[in-house]
């Protein structure tokens, strides 16, 4: 799979100045359709994802699965 081009723009080792550089980490795969928003744990070791498909997931991020799905929204999940 090839990454879209705002994960590639991302990516790229441009010399842009004093920026910050970006690295992918690694992929979490759980949703079908798009993320409206994710949210951190306070120590990190989790990320809460919402979408327009009425789904969150709850993320363990060292593991990159998720641990918990809240699949019981009437409508797309707006923020988290």
């Amino acid at each position: 799979n090839e990454a879209g081009p705002a994960v590639r723009s991302c990516l790229e080792d441009e010399d842009e100045g004093d920026g910050p550089r970006w690295r992918l980490a690694g992929c979490l795969r759980g949703h079908n359709d798009d993320v409206c928003d994710l949210s951190w744990s306070p120590d990190a070791s989790a990320l809460v994802s919402g979408s327009i498909e009425n789904l969150c997931i709850v993320w363990d991020v060292e593991a990159k699965r998720g641990q918990l799905r809240l699949e019981d929204h009437s409508h797309y999940v707006q923020g988290v």
